[in-house]
C-alpha cells in the first residue's frame, strides 16, 4: 500500500460530511427561528429527513453499488429536492458530476473507484 489510501477512503470521506451537513440542515430546518423552539413533524422537514436518509444510504450501498450509480442517484435526488429544476435536468447533472469526478480519481489522482457490481 505504501501510504495510499484505498479506493473507498474519499467516497466515504465525502458521505460522513454529507450525513453531517444533512443533520445540520435537518436541526437548523427544525428550529422555529423566533422562539428558538425545534418543531419535529413540520411538513416542511421533510426535505431534511429525506436528505439525511439518502445520505445513510449512500454510505452503506456505495461499496455494493457502485461509485457511479449511487453517486449520480445521491445528486439527482438532492438536486431535485433543493432546486425547482425538473427531473431531466437534475438526472443530467448529478450523471455527468458523478462521472466528472469519477474520471477525475480514475485519471488524473490513479485512485480507481472501482467497486460494487455496477460501476
Amino acid at each position: 500500500n505504501q501510504g495510499i489510501p484505498r479506493p473507498g477512503v474519499f467516497p466515504s470521506l465525502v458521505a460522513v460530511l454529507f450525513a453531517l451537513s444533512a443533520l445540520m440542515l435537518l436541526i437548523s430546518s427544525l428550529r422555529n427561528a423566533a422562539t428558538g423552539e425545534i418543531h419535529w413533524m413540520q411538513a416542511d422537514n421533510k426535505r431534511a429527513y429525506l436528505s439525511f436518509v439518502a445520505m445513510v444510504a449512500y454510505v452503506f450501498l456505495l461499496p455494493v453499488v457502485g461509485f457511479i450509480t449511487m453517486t449520480t442517484i445521491l445528486l439527482t435526488l438532492l438536486i431535485k429536492w433543493y432546486s425547482d429544476k425538473n427531473w431531466v435536468y437534475s438526472a443530467l447533472v448529478g450523471s455527468l458530476a458523478a462521472v466528472a469526478v469519477f474520471a477525475m480519481f480514475n485519471f488524473l489522482f490513479r485512485v480507481p473507484l472501482q467497486f460494487g457490481f455496477l460501476i
